[in-house]
């Protein structure tokens, strides 16, 4: 089923340019000091609506919370291991600025992800990129060499 979007959104579009699926409002306390005012509203594609309002508000507009699917993907640590080796390849044998390398990296993974899944995809890749940095960062994991 179609994630159900209001006759209000209709037209309307978020600041990253996609068709606003909600409207978010501002709450105006009671303790606020400047009580006789119009709350700050902001309409908001999916992508950004799931970002600020979490799982539930992921499911509501018919999108997963990526970021924790993808952390709790027991291959995560993996997949990290052999991405920051790249990274490593890039900086210590081809002399790239770590800055560069990131860069690099994440251009590829963008345009894979994209030409599998169209560019609407790239929200919600920005969405985790943005939610990481909210988060702590990993503990290293020391990669495996292959003998037991």
């Amino acid at each position: 089923m179609d994630a159900f979007i209001s006759g209000c959104c209709k037209g309307e579009r978020c600041f990253c340019g996609e068709p606003a699926a909600r409207k978010v409002e501002e709450v105006i306390f009671d303790d606020d000091p400047i009580q006789h005012r119009h709350p700050l509203t902001r309409y908001v594609c999916a992508g950004h609506f799931a970002q600020i309002m979490g799982p539930a508000g992921a499911r509501s507009v018919g999108q997963e919370d990526t970021v924790e699917i993808v952390t709790g993907d027991p291959r995560f640590p993996m997949v990290c291991n052999e991405t920051a080796e790249l990274i490593e390849v890039a900086v210590e044998r081809l002399g790239l600025d770590v800055g560069v390398a990131v860069c690099l990296v994440a251009q590829v993974a963008a345009d894979y992800a994209r030409s599998e899944y169209g560019n609407a995809y790239l929200v919600k890749l920005a969405g985790v990129v943005t939610a990481r940095g909210s988060m702590p960062l990993p503990e290293a994991v020391p990669a495996s060499d292959g003998e037991g």
